[in-house]
């Protein structure tokens, strides 16, 4: 995938920018999603502590999830940064959103669920800044996939998460003040 990705991803190709990985559930076991996820390796060369875009697969689908900002303490300067950010750019921030199109979606853990951003609304963003730097919160838009397209897509599924991930730039950089 990375090496298919076009030039505007460059960044995210260095070593250390990216990663695979399982995660635990409340009680310690490993839940049986996969995780890929990327950063800018210039703005981040942790991914984990930086806004990055993240793709899901477990049993019954396929998220391309998109920006993900973690909720965990070590990207807390990293959801304070968006937070001004989006104070700063709130509309313009809406317009990229709405932009996307149908099957986008902003989420916000502890939030009435994912939100379409083509009917993203300035009460919704304030919700997100509000939100999003407390602890555990986290942030992600994104476009899921379920199974079930993810099988009929086959060969072309690459194709689908690496067309979204560029749709997505703008949002992307719009996010990062030092990419704007």
């Amino acid at each position: 995938m990375l090496d298919k990705l076009p030039s505007e991803f460059d960044d995210f190709k260095k070593k250390y920018s990216h990663y695979v990985c399982r995660i635990k559930d409340q009680v310690g076991r490993l839940k049986q999603e996969i995780w890929f996820g990327m950063a800018n390796g210039l703005l981040y060369p942790n991914p984990r502590k930086g806004v990055q875009y993240q793709v899901g697969i477990d049993r019954s689908k396929l998220t391309f999830n998109g920006i993900w900002i973690e909720g965990t303490y070590d990207a807390r300067a990293t959801r304070l940064e968006v937070t001004s950010r989006l104070n700063d750019k709130k509309s313009q921030f809406i317009r990229i959103l709405r932009r996307l199109g149908a099957g986008f979606t902003l989420e916000i853990l502890d939030s009435k669920g994912p939100i379409p951003t083509n009917n993203l609304s300035e009460a919704d963003v304030d919700y997100l800044i509000y939100e999003l730097p407390r602890h555990g919160n986290y942030a992600h838009i994104g476009k899921p996939i379920p199974k079930k397209e993810a099988i009929a897509l086959g060969d072309r599924i690459l194709d689908e998460i690496l067309k979204t991930a560029s749709e997505l730039l703008p949002v992307y950089r719009l996010l990062n003040r030092r990419q704007s």
